[in-house]
């Protein structure tokens, strides 16, 4: 995470996997990653992919704020291992504190196929952690694949 963008702004995963992101703001104000569809300027997303990686998450947000995400303070790194929610489609992640959205602090998530466990290993070895170093918060694209 930077002020006003993430890097990477794609990211591919798959369905069934378990991921660990890491995010690192290296810009000197707060940013969230929230993911999703259906944004809502200042809130986050209407229907929210995150909450579905999440199960029985409670989020890191203000009152004027809605779903799963994480705030990560300027020059500070968090992590969160999740489960890749089926179905795949193509995703929004973002940033919605005040502003960061509506100046394009947004990229896509893409989840494709479900994993396939590789022959000879163990339904556990499949499900290693995948870490992906991203900048935080930033909001995903709609799942219609035109993102928003």
């Amino acid at each position: 995470m930077s002020d006003y963008s993430f890097t990477p702004d794609i990211i591919s995963l798959r369905a069934g996997e378990r991921v660990t992101l890491v995010f690192k703001n290296v810009g000197k104000l707060e940013h969230e990653f929230m993911a999703g569809s259906e944004p809502v300027i200042g809130k986050g997303y209407a229907k929210d992919w995150l909450a579905a990686a999440l199960p029985g998450g409670t989020g890191d947000h203000g009152m004027a704020h809605g779903g799963e995400g994480v705030r990560v303070a300027p020059n500070s790194t968090a992590t969160l291992t999740i489960i890749v929610p089926a179905p795949g489609g193509a995703f929004e992640f973002g940033c919605f504190v005040i502003a960061h959205y509506e100046v394009g602090m947004r990229g896509r998530l893409l989840v494709d196929a479900p994993a396939v466990p590789i022959p000879g290993q163990t339904a556990d070895a499949s499900k290693a952690p995948v870490e992906s170093t991203m900048p935080s918060h930033a909001p995903m694209g709609d799942d219609d694949g035109e993102g928003h």
